[in-house]
């Protein structure tokens, strides 16, 4: 089957889409966790903002997604629908605009090799498609930094301004979706403003700068300390004695990883929840000198920054890796090209290709399969407690790890969290909603176990109902 690039756009647009209607039909609507419901939330109370002018109040992670979420909403009627359609769009236009930027690098590559290059190792990559599928700001953010690549390597090709202003929309308005998105990008951002600057002639180019200013004068509408990310715990607690370590006590509880986080930052070109070949591909590019030019070193410099930053974390998160994964993508394709066009393969493609899709979908079913689960028992626990909520009219939920997802989903409870602070003394009749198993040992010592402890010991706690994983349900009498 001969495939342009027409086509190839085609698939990229609709094979995401189609599997996030499946996923819907099923029930999945994109949330599970914490950080999908805070974004939901705000992106709820901003589009309250937009229609009726009520102030969303402060937000402490990076406003855009929200923001990009609660004006699509003005259009479709579910916000939290809209902000899954960003993440599910956002990789389907991540994957248009790498095919259509790797044809440049490499003009003579064939186009059905390129499509199955990004089907294999861009869409069906498990962490980064389960991005795609679900209501969080990074795959936004990856589409930010892939279009910044994008736009900047045009403007090196064809020297027009109008891909530089393109550049620093991508730039600024990315950072406003993810902080870290500045320290991947600001290699390759220094390489064109000093290209630019050595051919500018024009002294109203510099009103460039309105852009980014723009974006900090934005920010601080929904936060007023734009110094405020500088608090995060991840920012405080850094340090270089972070590399080595594979065990953290945090405020989260103690955690423990199998690698230090020195060679962790390094799993997209060898997890096989990224670009699992990674380690060949690189070898053949630098065996034969491949990534020859100063756009490449950026990238690679890029991904090298951001990777010794990550190093000095207090945790090891792979969600964090995917904003850099886009550059492995661009990276790796030089390596699956020279094999791709190796006699070896074309002889036995035909046996080969159905085995790595096979293999790649049930790496992607075994990502996406926790989330699927998480998101179903959130919903069952939902209809239960607002079933309960009408026979025993209970005022109050105690509960910590799911509180943050009930509330959103819009239980008719006082929501009070064992995570926030320890109580003395708990509302009797109220509810109480736990999973110890779960929480016992990450946990040890902290508010949550401290204050189950303390309900065991001093009330009679009546068992409502057992919810799966653990989860049970218990009235304070």
């Amino acid at each position: 089957m001969v495939i342009n690039s027409n086509k190839a756009s085609l698939i990229f647009l609709l094979l995401p889409l189609t599997i996030l209607v499946v996923l819907r039909i099923n029930g999945f609507d994109g949330m599970a966790g914490q950080d999908g419901y805070a974004y939901v939330d705000y992106a709820i109370a901003i589009k309250r903002w937009l229609t009726f002018g009520e102030s969303p109040g402060h937000f402490f992670w990076p406003p855009g997604y929200s923001l990009l979420g609660a004006c699509l909403g003005l259009f479709i009627y579910s916000v939290p629908l809209s902000m899954q359609l960003i993440s599910c769009l956002s990789l389907s236009l991540l994957l248009i605009t790498i095919n259509a930027l790797l044809k440049k690098l490499y003009p003579t590559s064939d186009q059905k090799g390129l499509v199955i290059y990004l089907v294999l190792f861009g869409m069906f990559v498990p962490y980064f498609f389960r991005q795609g599928m679900v209501t969080t700001s990074d795959m936004l953010a990856c589409f930010m930094v892939t279009l910044s690549i994008f736009f900047g390597y045009q403007y090196i090709i064809e020297h027009k301004f109008k891909y530089m202003v393109f550049v620093f929309i991508a730039v600024s308005f990315g950072t406003l979706v993810r902080f870290p998105t500045i320290i991947v990008l600001t290699p390759w951002l220094l390489y064109l403003v000093l290209k630019w600057f050595a051919s500018a002639r024009k002294f109203s180019h510099l009103l460039i700068l309105c852009i980014p200013l723009s974006c900090v004068y934005l920010y601080s509408l929904f936060n007023e300390d734009i110094t405020l990310f500088l608090h995060h715990p991840s920012v405080v607690n850094w340090e270089f004695a972070n590399y080595w370590k594979t065990t953290f006590i945090t405020g989260e509880g103690t955690i423990k990883h199998l690698i230090p986080n020195f060679l962790f930052v390094f799993s997209p070109i060898a997890h096989p929840g990224y670009l699992f070949p990674g380690l060949i591909l690189i070898y053949i590019c630098i065996k034969e000198k491949a990534l020859v030019g100063l756009h490449w070193a950026a990238w690679v410099l890029g991904y090298l920054c951001y990777a010794f930053f990550l190093a000095g974390y207090l945790n090891q998160n792979y969600r964090h890796l995917l904003i850099v994964y886009p550059i492995v993508l661009l990276i790796g394709f030089y390596g699956y090209n020279r094999i791709y066009t190796h006699w070896f393969f074309i002889k036995h493609q035909v046996r080969l290709l159905p085995i790595l899709f096979l293999a790649q979908l049930s790496l992607c079913w075994l990502a996406l399969k926790p989330t699927l689960h998480r998101n179903l028992i959130e919903r069952l626990m939902t209809l239960d407690l607002k079933d309960y909520a009408k026979v025993s009219h209970p005022d109050t939920l105690y509960s910590f790890d799911i509180d943050i997802a009930l509330k959103s989903r819009g239980i008719p409870y006082t929501i009070l969290s064992l995570y926030v602070r320890t109580y003395d003394n708990f509302n009797r009749g109220a509810f109480i909603l736990f999973n110890e198993a779960k929480l016992s040992k990450q946990w040890k010592g902290l508010a949550p176990m401290t204050n189950w402890e303390h309900l065991k010991k001093n009330y009679k706690l009546k068992k409502i109902k057992d919810f799966p994983d653990g989860w049970t349900l218990f009235k304070i009498e």
